[in-house]
């Protein structure tokens, strides 16, 4: 599995060395849970409190091009610190097929915070949909008379009155990839001689293998507008013949058949960080496997046994299939976990926690630390007006500029936190939607991965027995002598105990899971 690692700090009291400590982290738990890293984004000096953030905008944009499907952060807060932004960008990824793992903790704020901010994706959703009918609506008008609809505009234009026109600078290498692709040239080598030509993308960067595909599919360069499903001919400057346009989606359409049946081959392992050996406590990472009549098998295995010629040590725990075992936890949990007085329990703590965490309180202290800032750069202004000295004015400058940015985000902060306040959670609500989680088919991957990322913490494997983990107590994730330490503990208690939990699966698996 494809990951890429996002990490992050902020200019008040974190310095470079906390990105090389949250990298190093990251890479170690890559290593362990048998993950490739393929890119890292790192925001330097940036606040967790805006996702106006130049790399990790980049990463939710790059999350499109399924390249990877996991994204590691040494804590939630390096990702949002912001629960509604958590919220809202998780929900984007989830979209992309991309889930975010914390490696030093398994949930953000506390369980109810996490149903919380489950919630609030759904509400975020929800939201989006209506506000994207209006900008729709305003956005078709606009595609009606060819003007530019906004976003990141193509390479090889520019707007004027609102109009798409040709580039000049900018033209000629849009040409220069679509005869070159339709030549047999490699993606790779195109973006080889694009960047000995000079040419870097508007953040200074190289172009990259997702920005050519996006340029190679966008139909506007044969000077058709194309907004959704309003089409206007001749709309905009053709760059290119559709002679050429049509020679290299040929191309591409025959690529995407061949990779296409690579990517089908794929398998999204739902219990990866979360699924551990009950023999030796090592992750257990998922693996593919082919049989002789070439049929695929996903399944789960030890990362000691997998790697015993290297550690030259083993473990004899067995193999697990994926669908099954995946299918088994959240068919318990379901039956075990949300029956209705667990629900009507986590629908009381909800609506406590919704509201401690979107009082009036917080919004006064949200108005008070903006006053705050205004009356520093209000004095700021004034020691800039008493000095000529020219290194006191440049330190001035800087701070005004800090104070500006710190200002910009408690403003936005604020407008979210008068947003959520106004939204009134109710128990029948979260009742509501906590049903949704038990009219699901367990055999369904995407109800699979809502019960699993909202509810599992970690589960310990046997092959006779199985131990199951749930985030209704603290928020750190459950080690390994943890549990061993607790069903020793459970087993001295009562001598029944031990029993029950030798008893909690068998082979079969149809026994209750044990919780905590």
């Amino acid at each position: 599995m494809n990951a890429v690692i996002y990490a992050r700090y902020s200019s008040d009291k974190q310095t470079e060395q906390s990105i090389e400590g949250q990298l190093r982290d990251c890479l170690a738990y890559a290593e362990r849970h048998n993950l490739k890293v393929v890119g890292e984004y790192i925001d330097r000096a940036q606040s967790g409190t805006t996702a106006k953030r130049e790399q990790f905008q980049k990463m939710i944009s790059d999350s499109k091009s399924k390249q990877f499907c996991v994204v590691l952060v040494y804590k939630f807060d390096r990702f949002a610190r912001n629960m509604y932004d958590s919220a809202v960008y998780e929900h984007k990824l989830e979209q992309n097929g991309v889930r975010v793992i914390s490696v030093t903790e398994q949930v953000g704020e506390g369980n109810e915070a996490l149903i919380v901010k489950a919630v609030l994706r759904a509400m975020a959703e929800l939201y989006s949909k209506q506000l994207g009918e209006n900008v729709r609506r305003g956005m078709r008008e606009s595609a009606l008379k060819a003007n530019s609809t906004g976003g990141t505009l193509p390479l090889g234009y520019k707007v004027e009155n609102k109009k798409l026109v040709a580039d000049s600078k900018t033209a000629g290498y849009v040409r220069f990839i679509f005869e070159q692709y339709a030549a047999g040239a490699q993606k790779r080598q195109i973006i080889r001689d694009l960047t000995a030509k000079g040419y870097k993308r508007p953040n200074g960067n190289p172009i990259t293998i997702q920005n050519l595909t996006y340029i190679l599919s966008n139909i506007k360069y044969t000077g058709t507008f194309k907004y959704n499903d309003t089409i206007i001919e001749n709309g905009c400057p053709a760059l290119v013949s559709k002679e050429l346009f049509q020679a290299c989606q040929e191309r591409s359409q025959r690529e995407a058949r061949f990779y296409g049946r690579k990517a089908h081959e794929k398998a999204d392992f739902l219990l990866v960080g979360k699924l551990f050996c009950g023999l030796c406590g090592k992750p257990m990472s998922g693996c593919t496997g082919t049989s002789r009549n070439g049929e695929k098998h996903h399944y789960y295995a030890c990362y000691t046994h997998k790697n015993r010629s290297r550690f030259n040590v083993d473990c004899k725990k067995q193999a697990e299939r994926k669908g099954f075992i995946e299918w088994y936890v959240v068919q318990q949990t379901v039956q075990y976990v949300l029956e209705p007085n667990r629900k009507k329990y986590i629908a009381e703590r909800m609506v406590s926690e919704y509201k401690k965490l979107f009082d009036n309180s917080k919004i006064r202290e949200m108005e008070f630390s903006i006053k705050s800032i205004e009356k520093e750069m209000a004095n700021a202004v004034e020691a800039l007006l008493r000095t000529d000295n020219k290194f006191a004015t440049d330190m001035i400058n800087e701070k005004l500029s800090i104070l500006e940015l710190q200002k910009q985000d408690a403003e936005i902060e604020l407008s979210k936190l008068r947003i959520a306040s106004e939204i009134m959670l109710t128990e029948q609500d979260i009742m509501n939607w906590l049903d949704g989680f038990c009219l699901g088919d367990s055999l369904d991957e995407t109800f699979q991965r809502h019960i699993i990322d909202a509810f599992i913490n970690s589960i310990f494997l046997y092959d006779d027995k199985i131990v199951i983990y749930y985030n209704v107590k603290g928020s750190e994730q459950i080690s390994y002598l943890d549990m061993l330490k607790q069903t020793d503990q459970l087993a001295d208690d009562n001598g029944e105990t031990k029993k029950e939990l030798e008893e909690c699966s068998s082979s079969s698996m149809n026994g209750s899971p044990c919780w905590t």
